[in-house]
This record gives structure tokens, sequence and C-alpha cells, in this order.
């Protein structure tokens, strides 16, 4: 199992944010989804993820997701 040890390094941590909002006019809980780009799932939905690079924050990688996945612009 050489090959397996080459691939895997170091721990990969991923990154999974739940961004959501009531609508008070229906009551209802609305939940951010994005369009995956990547196969095995190209052109599904799915909750915003990364991986956490290296000398990274949890919080600093939550915002460059944010950044990178969503048309959201500005972030304090």
């Amino acid at each position: 199992m050489p090959e397996l040890e080459k691939i895997v390094e170091r721990p990969l941590i991923t990154i999974t944010n739940l961004i959501w909002s009531f609508n008070k006019e229906t009551h209802r809980v609305q939940l951010l989804l994005v369009k995956r780009k990547d196969e095995p799932f190209a052109d599904r939905w799915a909750l915003p993820e990364t991986l956490l690079r290296e000398n990274e924050s949890a919080d600093q990688a939550a915002v460059r997701l944010i950044k990178e996945k969503t048309p959201i612009v500005k972030l304090n």
C-alpha cells in the first residue's frame, strides 16, 4: 500500500458552511446551496465546502469559501 501513503500525507479537513435565513412570509428556513462543478456529482446541489489549507484557521477557510463559491461580495 505505498501508493496510498503518497496520497494521504496529512489529514484532510473539510470546511462546510451552513448559511441560512428564515422567511417570515412563508415561515420556512432557506438554506444556501451551490451547484457542484466537478464529477462525480456535477450539476447536483450541495452545501458549500472546501478543504482547510495549510496554515489557515477554520474561520479563515470559512470566509474564503463564501468569497469563492457564493455571490456574496462584502465580508468584514
